[in-house]
């Protein structure tokens, strides 16, 4: 401020000004600067690329490509121009525009943030149905030398994540593994893997990848306490290894913070029909009656369920309830219902 209140034509003031505005988290405050600055130097390349970040940042995207292009019309050799194109061309939903920037980004060479190129490549390439040439956009990444990629931890992290994608769990729980050595606190690597563990254990009857599945969910849930999936998958993972309660527990946490979910109500009920499962009727054990609300719950929005309530009727069948009393049975809370004689 300083600077530029005392001489209000010093374009380099306001260039500096502009980044640390954007690096504040100030991006409208940014473009104003960025707008002084590249109406001093209106043939710098460096200012319209640094106007192209701060209309990024203030998700002005359309103004930002501009911006972007026109530093690439003054300076075509610099990566970071065409980086920066490609970015604000993916958040326009222009993926193949973004894949012919990023593209060119990589062609004029290694520079700080080539390794990045690569990784803005492979999900321009994902994004446009192109896995197997994402996957190998990736590996590059991860085979490059330490002085280019010093941090190839969101490579790991994607490739793991596509891999998921193609179904390829083996592989992927290795690529979530070396995510996990780089950053052992991110709890998205540790869902990651449970997830590889989990459809491996669901594909080879395994128990200890069943056991280890849960435990890369209890991780996600003790490094972030909001996190919606660890929590309801951890509660899967339990209700399978046949701890019923602890299921249960694990399912009201999720519940509390996606209380729509209808797969919530699914497995809550799940968990506590198991619970009370051979005990004998009458009496009416409360977990069975909050069980069938919970379950009549799930039916009457079986349509968001993965496979539209199957599953929901095939609990009803086994338990001998009707599903058409759910019209009018369950509506207000667990207890007060009507139960099947």
């Amino acid at each position: 401020d300083r600077a530029t209140e005392a001489d209000p034509n010093y374009p380099s003031a306001w260039l500096n000004k502009t980044a640390l505005l954007s690096a504040g988290g100030y991006h409208e405050e940014a473009v104003v600067a960025a707008e002084r600055a590249v109406e001093l130097k209106p043939e710098a390349y460096s200012y319209w690329l640094q106007k192209g970040r701060a209309l990024h940042g203030a998700e002005r995207h359309e103004e930002a490509r501009d911006a972007y292009r026109r530093a690439a019309e003054l300076e075509p050799d610099r990566p970071d121009v065409w980086r920066g194109l490609g970015s604000v061309c993916m958040d326009l939903d222009s993926p193949r525009d973004a894949l012919s920037a990023f593209n060119r980004s990589i062609d004029l060479g290694i520079d700080y943030g080539y390794a990045e190129g690569w990784i803005l490549r492979a999900r321009a390439l994902s994004w446009l149905g192109r896995d197997y040439q994402a996957l190998r956009a990736y590996d590059r990444v991860t085979t490059m030398a330490p002085a280019i990629a010093p941090d190839n931890f969101e490579a790991w992290f994607n490739k793991a994540g596509l891999l998921r994608k193609l179904t390829r769990w083996q592989e992927a729980l290795e690529a979530a593994e070396e995510a996990e050595h780089l950053r052992p606190d991110h709890p998205e690597v540790h869902n990651g893997r449970g997830e590889a563990l989990f459809k491996m254990a669901e594909q080879n009857g395994d128990p200890d990848r069943l056991q280890e599945a849960h435990q890369a969910y209890t991780r996600a849930t003790s490094l972030d306490e909001e996190n919606r999936t660890a929590w309801l998958m951890k509660g899967v993972t339990l209700l399978l290894l046949e701890r019923y309660e602890e299921s249960s527990e694990a399912i009201d946490q999720s519940i509390a913070l996606e209380p729509d979910r209808v797969e919530n109500w699914l497995h809550k009920a799940q968990a506590l029909l198991k619970m009370v499962e051979g005990q004998p009727v009458p009496p009416v054990p409360p977990e069975y009656e909050e069980a069938l609300w919970w379950l009549c719950r799930a039916w009457r929005s079986r349509d968001q369920l993965p496979d539209g309530g199957a599953s929901t009727l095939l609990i009803f069948q086994q338990i001998g309830y009707d599903p058409r009393r759910c019209a009018h049975d369950f509506l207000f809370a667990p207890g007060a219902v009507v139960l099947p004689q």
